[in-house]
């Protein structure tokens, strides 16, 4: 458990008219305690003032029982930079009209084959969200590549 290690500011985390007490907690594994340098329980009355919403929020009839917490937690692991998302990339969108598509559209050969190799695998993958991740992205792909060829 979090609350109450590694420089924490404690305080309760519930605070009403019936008394205080310690019900919300943060448990953690407790190998990965030393990666947690500092827990915070800040009620809301601190976080209204500290925002500067008290003209908004009336303190005697919303505020809530329950205090927030937060805690800070450094992890020592490298980062392959090979996967880091390029944020500049530009992303191209296309857009077709189902309105011109052609009668004969799902209805070429090379559709028709592509679904029915979809299908196979489907039927033959085993039901793990990475074989069914792959086979909708080819399904996704077959129709793009029938309605860019079709419109």
């Amino acid at each position: 458990m979090l609350n109450g290690r590694n420089n924490s500011h404690n305080d309760y985390t519930y605070v009403s008219t019936r008394g205080l007490s310690v019900v919300d907690y943060c448990i953690v594994p407790y190998e990965m305690l030393k990666s947690f340098d500092m827990f915070e329980v800040g009620s809301v009355s601190v976080l209204i003032e500290d925002v500067d919403i008290i003209g908004i929020v009336d303190p005697s009839r919303c505020m809530p029982d329950h205090s927030l917490l937060s805690w800070s937690m450094h992890l020592n692991f490298p980062v392959d930079q090979n996967n880091v998302p390029k944020t500049n990339a530009a992303s191209l969108k296309t857009k077709y009209d189902l309105g011109k598509k052609p009668d004969d559209w799902l209805n070429s050969e090379s559709f028709i084959s592509d679904i029915d190799r979809i299908l196979c695998i489907l039927e033959e993958s085993e039901a793990n969200p990475c074989d069914i991740d792959k086979t909708y992205e080819s399904f996704v792909n077959s129709i793009k590549s029938e309605m860019s060829e079709k419109t």
